[in-house]
C-alpha cells in the first residue's frame, strides 16, 4: 500500500467516524445543551468535508496512474478503503 493510499485510508476512516459520531447531536438535545452540541457538530462536519475533498483528489490521482498496469493492486487498495469505512461505522 502506497503512502497516498494510506493517507486516503486515514481520511476515509476519519470521515466515516465523524458521520457516526454526529448522532451524538441527539444527546446534546436531550441534555438541553443545544448550542454546544450544534457547535461541536459543525466543527466535526467541517473536518469531515475537508477530508472528503482531499481524499477524493488523492484517490482519483492514484487510480489514474495505476489503471493501465496494475488492476489487481487497485482492487486490493479499494478493499483496504472499504475496510476503513467498515471499521469506522462499526
Amino acid at each position: 500500500m502506497s503512502a497516498q493510499v494510506l493517507l486516503v485510508f486515514c481520511l476515509l476512516f476519519i470521515m466515516h467516524l465523524i458521520n457516526t459520531l454526529s448522532y451524538g447531536l441527539a444527546a446534546g438535545i436531550r441534555t438541553s445543551r443545544i448550542a454546544v452540541s450544534l457547535a461541536l457538530f459543525n466543527i466535526l462536519l467541517l473536518v469531515s468535508r475537508t477530508a472528503n475533498t482531499i481524499q477524493g483528489r488523492l484517490l482519483a490521482s492514484h487510480v489514474e496512474h495505476n489503471i493501465p498496469s496494475r488492476y489487481r493492486r487497485i482492487t486490493s487498495d479499494f478493499r483496504w478503503l472499504l475496510l476503513a469505512a467498515t471499521c469506522a461505522r462499526g
